[in-house]
């Protein structure tokens, strides 16, 4: 029997602010320099929202200052983010991942350990996107 192995090493712990797109009126330039400039280390637009990813310490910091600018978040916390992800095309694949998913999350609500991250925007139809690993 196989035992598990640490796959933490593919993973980079970080703050992860989703904002969704229809609720912040502020133009996506004017929201990254915003993040930016409070500390942010990364700015993504997506097809439907803006991801602002901080160093766990600045954190606290990118969040409030985006409070105090009245800019509503879909989720911000500190998560293990995947360092490369890969894509899935066929059926079968995205079935049987999403079957894991559920699995891992059930099994999370039993146990004190973290549940595995998740990327908070959904990869788009038809595709997933998971966690590569470089072996």
């Amino acid at each position: 029997m196989s035992e598990l192995q640490d796959v933490s090493f593919m993973f980079d712990e970080k703050g992860q602010i989703i904002i969704d797109k229809e609720e912040c009126d502020m133009d996506s330039d004017d929201l990254m320099m915003l993040a930016l400039d409070a500390g942010a280390e990364d700015f993504n637009e997506e097809e439907d929202s803006y991801e602002v990813l901080t160093s766990p310490e600045d954190f606290s910091d990118v969040r409030l200052k985006l409070e105090e600018e009245g800019i509503a978040m879909a989720s911000a916390e500190v998560t293990m983010i995947p360092q490369t992800y890969v894509d899935l095309t066929k059926e079968e694949d995205i079935k049987n991942i999403q079957k894991t998913q559920e699995f891992l999350l059930r099994g999370s609500a039993h146990s004190r350990a973290p549940a595995p991250a998740v990327p908070a925007h959904p990869a788009p139809r038809g595709s997933a996107h998971l966690p590569h690993s470089q072996h």
